[in-house]
């Protein structure tokens, strides 16, 4: 029997095929962080459509690759946990954004009853795992916009990823307690931000991150 090919990789490597051509993983990590980071800071802000994590990871990565924005059409494993067929995305995309349309969005909830409900929104949306490279920053950045959107003060920056990565591991086997307790631990006290006071806020802490990574990119380039 003939191995599985992986179609988004450059053959003999494990390398996304992507618009700078790069074949070296470290490069590719540097340049999609970078360009990540930039496109992160005006980012698209509707949350409750179905189509919203696709025009997210579309305004994310258009920048490094062909395919952003679009469903992956191969088979996916992440940490162990893998994913619905390719054939079963859309609709089960579909069904979870209803879901959250007839939840209201998560919207006039208190902090406890929204990280309620976003762990079981998120987590649906996580054993889905839609895209080919970059659903966890479609997912978080989602999160985010739910929790904004909804008048609470969220501070995405806060989030231990060690736990978060436990918490995907535990909500696949549906445990969803992890999860809720990571999203809780990212409210702020105090006024909740518009969206431009938002921007600014993730500007002023990105630019210096993004700085750092386009000297590296210069460097490997």
């Amino acid at each position: 029997m003939m191995p599985v090919t992986d179609p988004y990789l450059y053959p003999g490597t494990e390398v996304l095929v992507n618009k700078k051509g790069y074949q070296n993983a470290e490069r590719l990590r540097i340049f999609e962080t970078t360009r990540y980071l930039s496109r992160a800071i005006t980012m698209p802000t509707d949350t409750n459509a179905t189509s919203a994590l696709k025009d997210l990871h579309h305004h994310l990565f258009q920048d490094v690759y062909d395919w952003a924005g679009q469903y992956r059409t191969c088979d996916l494993a992440v940490d162990g946990r893998k994913g619905l067929h390719p054939d079963r995305i859309s609709q089960s995309v579909q069904g979870v954004f209803q879901n959250l349309k007839a939840n209201n969005g998560l919207r006039d909830l208190s902090s406890d009853r929204f990280a309620r409900g976003a762990a079981t929104h998120i987590a649906a949306l996580d054993k889905i795992l839609p895209f080919r490279q970059g659903n966890q920053q479609v997912t978080l950045l989602h999160l985010s916009h739910l929790a904004r959107n909804a008048g609470h003060n969220f501070d995405l920056s806060q989030l231990d990823h060690d736990q978060w990565n436990r918490a995907c591991g535990k909500a696949a086997v549906n445990d969803e307690r992890l999860m809720m307790h990571a999203i809780a631990t990212l409210f702020k006290s105090g006024r909740t931000m518009t969206p431009d006071q938002a921007r600014r806020e993730a500007l002023s802490l990105r630019d210096p991150a993004r700085q750092e990574l386009q000297s590296g990119i210069d460097a490997a380039t």
